[in-house]
């Protein structure tokens, strides 16, 4: 029964068009026995996507394309890591189907053929013709193979938009580079991958999927000259942008990695557009997307990484500064490369010619940008931003809800989630996301445990399940905004654990009030109809070694910023994961105590502790903070 009813409260939120098609797919998966094969003989023979003649000629270096030598050498093995550490090598012919890790996300990853694009790099890097003739021979593989026989994994849309944008990126530049003529036998392999996609659109996922298949559709249509599949694709990114951008430019899944993934989509649909004779339609997909390059400029940490909120990780689908590059020369908006280190990236340079590239030159490497205390985005991400002791501060406090109702594939139950960096230094991170495969690693990640918030009873604030699925779920909302010349004021509160807990209305409402330059103060309140004893964990994931001297946390090698709480507390080991199936070990604060009425907890981050005298006192449902003498009253 309790089954039934997670799976009731999952489904209810889906819309009527996901229903229909997740019914059509599911018959489609169980009866189709084989592909139509399309005898096309006609394509695109000026398609143009990566530019030969200025490729090599954007910097002296190529330094840029060596980190894929290493990658290229081992495909030319049949080895193949994906996921970052799952490798496995074939012997003999490659089984499409292999999936040796009984995860099918590395199975879904053999056969996107990103790596080709690895093979690219490599010949660009040594100007060895082996690169190019090992992608010619996996793809010649797999066409005689798989091309006649349907399998769900192979023939998935996704995986099947993927596998054909790489293959006409390939084709066409080795056609143009290395004259390699481009034959029937390909043309007719991704005519048919192109009919395929057109009628099994993932209309039931929505996202970045349907995302990537309006992607596919475009990159098919611009090679083979199909109208029809430019004007489905180009109907697909305008209603969806419409659907899936918020107000603010950010994706709707508030998820940094899909944020970049989504842009990436766009930015390459729009250019393949302009390229191949749709400029127009190619701008105006540009201009859409700028709202959305400059949400993920805004929600960077200064350290150039993304904050790994929801399902995140920091090279998933790519670099994020990789994307910023493209913005800063599209729009020329030279604040997008504040983070960004160095010459361009590969992914970059190969996008644009050398005479855009201008923007680069005569910029300083000074990072600093100028104080921006308040970011309130649709998304529901409050960012707080400012220079302290000429570090930049960075803060983010998660005061929106999951994410849209009825695609809550990639939440987490992060309800009022905190992150905290200065300059270098990661003081409160996310735990990240170490999988996607269903196991108890996955459960634990996308729990409220593996976040800087309060967990009741071992209850998470969402019920998230089964890799992909959420039921019950917590909504947000902010109480308060205030700020003042000394300080800044937010309150939020969520009610996840009215339903998660059962009979009991618990809430969690949390202040955070940052005094500039010198502390945060987050105040936890969990109050409600509480009729019996309950227990509370509160977790803070450390970024740094710490160290206790005289009672405080202190990080190891900064003897300025601490962290200290009114409740006894504990530092114990704990795991996060910045990448796909890599952990790392980090430090957790832990407080865990029992409550049978409100309760408070208050947590003190001194910034310096050596300048300020932070001291805060409870009196009657109110706090009290006198910093360096100075008093402050607050309603919490």
């Amino acid at each position: 029964m309790n089954k039934i009813i997670l799976i009731f409260n999952t489904v209810k939120y889906l819309t009527f068009r996901q229903w229909f098609y997740r019914l059509k797919y599911i018959s489609i998966k169980r009866y189709k026995r084989k592909i139509d094969i399309k005898h096309n003989r006609e394509y695109n023979q000026n398609f143009q996507y990566y530019d030969a003649s200025k490729f090599l000629n954007i910097y002296s270096s190529k330094a840029c394309f060596s980190s894929s030598k290493i990658k290229a050498d081992n495909i030319i093995q049949n080895r193949f890591t994906f996921l970052n550490n799952l490798t496995y090598q074939f012997t003999g012919e490659i089984d499409w189907k292999k999936d040796p890790f009984e995860y099918r996300l590395w199975s879904f990853n053999l056969n996107y053929f990103d790596y080709l694009d690895d093979l690219l790099n490599a010949f660009f890097f040594t100007s060895d013709k082996r690169y190019l003739d090992k992608g010619y021979a996996l793809i010649d593989e797999w066409i005689k193979k798989n091309l006649t026989v349907y399998d769900s994994d192979l023939w998935d849309p996704y995986v099947t938009s993927k596998r054909l944008i790489n293959w006409v990126k390939f084709i066409s530049f080795c056609s143009i580079h290395n004259n390699t003529k481009i034959t029937n036998f390909y043309v007719k392999a991704i005519s048919t991958q192109l009919s395929f996609l057109k009628s099994n659109i993932e209309y039931y996922l929505g996202a970045n999927h349907l995302i990537m298949d309006a992607k596919g559709l475009i990159f098919g249509g611009c090679f083979l000259g199909d109208d029809k599949a430019i004007k489905q694709g180009l109907k697909i990114l305008r209603k969806e942008f419409t659907e899936q951008v918020l107000t603010d430019g950010a994706h709707y899944e508030r998820s940094p990695s899909y944020q970049v993934e989504v842009i990436e989509h766009y930015l390459e649909a729009a250019l393949v557009l302009k390229k191949n004779g749709y400029k127009k339609i190619g701008e105006e997909i540009l201009d859409k997307i700028e709202l959305m390059f400059d949400y993920l400029y805004n929600i960077i940490m200064p350290n150039g990484e993304i904050p790994l909120l929801n399902d995140s990780t920091l090279d998933y689908p790519m670099n994020a500064l990789n994307l910023l590059e493209c913005g800063a020369i599209l729009y020329k908006k030279k604040h997008y490369l504040n983070y960004c280190k160095g010459d361009f990236s590969g992914f970059t340079s190969k996008l644009f010619k050398e005479e855009k590239v201008d923007i680069l030159k005569g910029i300083s490497d000074d990072t600093n940008i100028d104080p921006k205390y308040r970011s309130n985005y649709a998304s529901g991400y409050y960012v707080l931003k400012d220079n302290v002791d000429n570090n930049q501060l960075y803060f983010l406090f998660d005061c929106g809800d999951c994410g849209p109702d009825y695609n809550l594939g990639h939440a987490h139950a992060d309800s009022l989630n905190v992150i905290l960096t200065i300059g270098a230094k990661k003081i409160l991170v996310d735990s990240g996301t170490y999988t996607y495969k269903k196991c108890s690693e996955r459960d634990y990640f996308r729990s409220t445990m593996a976040h800087n918030t309060i967990s009741i009873d071992g209850k998470s604030s969402s019920q998230v399940w089964a890799a992909f699925r959420t039921a019950k779920r917590a909504k947000t909302k902010v109480l308060k905004y205030e700020e003042d010349q000394d300080f800044i004021l937010i309150t939020a509160e969520h009610n996840g654990f009215c339903k998660t807990l059962g009979s009991e209305k618990i809430l969690h409402k949390r202040t955070i009030i940052y005094f500039k330059e010198k502390c945060f103060i987050i105040v936890d309140n969990i109050y409600g109809e509480i009729n019996k004893t309950h227990k509370f964990d509160y977790n803070l994931y450390l970024g740094e070694q710490v160290e206790i001297i005289d009672k405080e946390i202190v990080l190891e090698n900064d003897n300025k910023i601490s962290i200290k709480t009114n409740k006894s507390n504990q530092i114990s080991e704990a795991e996060i994961s910045e990448y796909f199936s890599l952990k790392k070990k980090v430090q957790r604060l832990i407080v865990t105590d029992y409550f049978n009425k409100n309760e408070n907890i208050l947590t003190v981050i001194n910034l310096d502790r050596n300048k300020n005298k932070v001291e805060v006192t409870e009196l009657k449902g109110n706090i009290q903070v006198y910093i360096n003498d100075k008093k402050y009253n607050f309603m919490v």
